[in-house]
């Protein structure tokens, strides 16, 4: 075992164009421009990166590390593409009108021609208008860090039509926070994904498919479920590049949702079927 699941990636920093990958004793071993990466697959403990030109093999302790690595160098990887900002800030509210201009004072009187003449007083200013009142402040979502993992649903069964409920990570829950998802990646599939009904797969916010509807499998299409290796989906949110040959799909970006996540198929595969769905995004302050 020459990488390890807690050293191999090092957060990144605003300077980052490449991805460093360390070996266990601290060393890096290779470093990838993220627009050369075709795919990253998991081949038992081995976690391979093809590349344009040659395949990067990985090797960790064990599947699962593997594939917990595989989930993180592909965050990594996404937001060295898109060079995601820090937070989004809401526009500026538009100026308030401007204050009435205050009346003229009188001209004063011109005083009598003397020998030399003398000039009249200067009348009084005229009062200032009242200032015009502020425009209200532009609408706006505060977004707080980089991307993160908002919850997950281990096991989906993909042979009935019940609501699954994503299960939201303790950290957005305790601080009862709202969340603007990104990104869903569908992987560790029992079976060809090709063989369930996923293309009928939705997310929403409510039971029984009611409320904001975040995500449609079916947006994908027929037969490019067969493009992530037959176990593997990935939605993101029109931003990204897909993984493999998956198409991109627009994911709808909801600053109000709070801690609500439900999954559900419209028709039952038909066969005994499982899957693992990981949900990312931004968690607002």
């Amino acid at each position: 075992m020459n990488f390890s699941i807690d050293t191999f990636l090092r957060p990144l920093s605003i300077t980052d164009k490449n991805l460093h990958i360390y070996d266990i004793n601290g060393v890096i071993k290779f470093t990838i421009n993220p627009f050369f990466v075709n795919r990253t697959t998991v081949s038992n403990n081995i976690l391979n990166i093809n590349l344009s030109n040659k395949i990067i093999s990985l090797d960790f302790g064990t599947i699962n590390e593997a594939k917990d690595a595989l989930i993180a160098i592909q965050t990594q990887l996404d937001i060295l593409k898109v060079e995601y900002p820090h937070s989004m800030v809401g526009a500026t509210g538009s100026a308030g009108p401007i204050g009435a201009t205050g009346s003229s004072g009188p001209t004063g009187a011109t005083g009598p021609r003397g020998g030399s003449g003398i000039t009249g007083p200067i009348g009084p200013t005229g009062s200032i208008g009242d200032t015009g009142p502020i425009g209200p402040t532009g609408g706006g979502v505060t977004v707080t860090g980089a991307i993160i993992q908002i919850g997950s649903l281990i096991g989906a069964d993909l042979n009935t039509t019940d609501d699954q409920p994503i299960n939201i990570e303790q950290i957005i829950s305790n601080l009862l926070g709202s969340f603007i998802v990104t990104d869903i990646v569908i992987t560790n599939a029992s079976i060809d994904l090709s063989a369930t009904a996923l293309d009928d797969g939705q997310f929403y916010t409510g039971a029984t498919r009611s409320g904001d509807n975040i995500a449609n499998c079916n947006n994908m299409g027929g037969s490019t479920l067969l493009g992530l290796l037959g176990s593997n989906y990935y939605i993101d949110a029109g931003a990204h590049t897909g993984l493999g040959s998956t198409q991109r799909v627009n994911l709808l970006l909801l600053p109000t949702l709070i801690n609500s996540i439900i999954f559900s198929l419209g028709t039952a595969s038909g066969v005994v079927a499982t899957a693992d769905i990981y949900v990312f995004g931004y968690k607002m302050a």
